[in-house]
């Protein structure tokens, strides 16, 4: 694949885990980035809409010689992808985190003869809830999510389902239900994945909403609980959605005014980046 033009190949997605584009047992190039050109292969941070933003692109070389090979002295983002273990890349690239990295299954949707008898029940109801946002039933899709939930509490998949719940929201124009909506689900689902998961999710709301005290007492829960079940990939995530806030908090110097003082002194930067993940 040539590129001499600026194409994207990442992508927003609710459903991470699935590939975007595969890339595989290339004669050469899996892709080929001239001087000239400036494509988009990956990305990294989750909108307001509770879209994971990637590349999520799939790179198996094979026998080929490198898996993207860039002329270009830019250096090109390639963050959120699954690499082969043989990857080889020529060029400067911004890779990590990778997909991998994120904790991302790599799901690859198959469109053979087999049609829908290759999709889980899962793949089937995310994808007649996809059918429903398409058509403006948000409503309906909703409940589909919430089925979604019902069913697999501890599957780290509800995940997805929950940020459809959030999505369909915002594009319904009812983002003051969300907040209820998850306060709601932590009330059935206190001890489950999905129950840290909507805590999670609470965080980045409360952070939206400049509820910055909230946001942190909720992300240091978060953290403790990822911990425990030792899911290391979205303990660090916390751990960095946790450090941004402090710093863009310490930045905006209102951290000793809203947290009453924790910081006496919050002008003093070296002390919160030596203790930015405590």
């Amino acid at each position: 694949m040539y590129s001499s033009s600026n194409p994207d190949f990442s992508t927003a997605t609710q459903n991470p885990d699935y590939v975007n584009n595969t890339i595989e047992s290339n004669s050469q190039y899996g892709i080929y980035i001239s001087s000239d050109s400036y494509p988009a292969l990956g990305d990294n941070y989750v909108d307001w809409k509770g879209y994971t933003h990637g590349g999520f692109n799939s790179f198996s070389r094979g026998s080929g010689s490198y898996d993207i090979y860039s002329l270009n002295s830019s250096t090109i983002d390639a963050r959120m992808n699954w690499w082969a273990s043989n990857a080889n890349r020529y060029g400067s690239f911004l890779i990590s985190p990778t997909a991998d990295e994120g904790g991302m299954q790599k799901i690859v949707y198959n469109d053979s003869d087999q049609g829908d008898a290759e999709l889980t029940e899962f793949d089937l109801q995310m994808q007649q809830a996809r059918i429903f946002i398409a058509d403006s039933l948000y409503d309906e899709a909703i409940k589909v999510y919430k089925a979604v939930l019902a069913e697999m509490p501890e599957d780290t998949r509800a995940a997805f389902a929950l940020k459809g719940i959030i999505a369909c929201l915002y594009d319904w124009g009812k983002p003051e239900h969300i907040e209820p909506q998850l306060q709601r689900l932590l009330s059935e689902n206190q001890k489950t994945f999905l129950g840290i998961a909507v805590r999670d999710f609470l965080s980045m709301e409360y952070i939206r909403r400049s509820d910055y005290q909230n946001a942190l007492n909720i992300l240091k829960d978060v953290i403790a609980l990822y911990q425990e079940l030792q899911m290391d990939n979205r303990t660090a995530f916390a751990l960095l959605r946790k450090a941004e806030l402090l710093e863009y908090l310490m930045e905006m110097r209102i951290l000793d005014k809203t947290f009453n003082g924790i910081f006496a002194k919050p002008q003093e930067k070296p002390f919160l980046k030596e203790d930015r993940f405590s």
